[in-house]
């Protein structure tokens, strides 16, 4: 089994129709609601700084907006359906949980063994 890819229609709020011109109004939305540096304009304005969300918002931008990397990307999402089912917000969060993480941003399994060089030796 091929692990998941991530459905950057999904992350974008769009159709797989949408004109580029959609793909940019949705990206600038979700990009001033999730960055981390931007602020609140108006009570109205929803603003929720989420760095990994923001990551995956403008991986989903860079991907769809360029025509070429677009095509490639509905190719291989049109060979492989099943590898590109939408992760729930719920499942999101339980993967990229800030309290497991340390100073570095990294979790226990990307944590690099450290040791004195004696026991490397061993």
């Amino acid at each position: 089994m091929t692990p998941l890819e991530k459905d950057y229609y999904h992350i974008l709020g769009v159709q797989p129709i949408a004109t580029p011109e959609q793909i940019k109004e949705a990206y600038r939305k979700l990009a001033k609601k999730y960055h981390p540096d931007a602020r609140a304009v108006g009570p109205e304005d929803k603003h929720e700084p989420n760095v990994d969300k923001f990551r995956d918002v403008a991986e989903a931008y860079a991907v769809l907006s360029v025509r070429e990397s677009r095509v490639n990307y509905d190719l291989t999402r049109k060979k492989n359906p099943d590898s590109y089912k939408p992760v729930s917000d719920r499942q999101f969060e339980m993967d990229n949980r800030r309290d497991l993480r340390d100073k570095a941003g990294l979790t226990a399994k990307d944590r690099p063994v450290r040791g004195s060089y004696a026991e490397e030796r061993l």
